[in-house]
């Protein structure tokens, strides 16, 4: 378990968790309210796998993805009307595009590509080869 901060996703849900995190695939969640957080990493957890959103205490759209948390093990058709419906609500209800928001936190974790990533193992930057710390503490003279 680690943690990070993250700004520039334009998300404005309480949270949103996935188990589509390249390259280890961990559940990776972002979000502004720390119970809804808690709530869609829950969700997931229980789905086996997916991408879970949740907006005041509430699950508002969720894609089940079973299969070693990347693939669905239901019938195409309903796969799709999953992700048809998670399309829609972040696009109405939160101005969202999905497509980019999902590969950006997706993305996030891959630890081959520049400049920082979140890791299992903690914040990684990525050109220099080392961990650094989320917060650094700044002498005053």
């Amino acid at each position: 378990h680690s943690s990070g901060l993250i700004k520039g996703l334009g998300f404005k849900a309480g949270a949103i968790a996935q188990t589509i995190a390249h390259d280890t695939h961990n559940l990776i969640v972002a979000g502004w309210n720390k119970e809804d957080m808690r709530i869609a990493v829950e969700r997931v957890i229980r789905l086996q796998g997916g991408i879970v959103v949740v907006d005041d205490g509430k699950i508002v759209s969720e894609i089940e993805l079973k299969l070693a948390g990347l693939m669905s093990i239901k019938e195409p058709d309903e796969v799709f009307r999953e992700y048809l419906d998670m399309v829609n609500t972040l696009r109405t209800r939160f101005q969202l595009d999905f497509e980019s928001f999902f590969m950006t936190l997706a993305l996030v974790s891959l630890p081959v590509i520049p400049d920082l990533r979140i890791t299992d193992k903690g914040l990684v930057d990525v050109v220099k080869g080392r961990l650094v710390p989320l917060v650094v503490e700044v002498s005053r003279r």
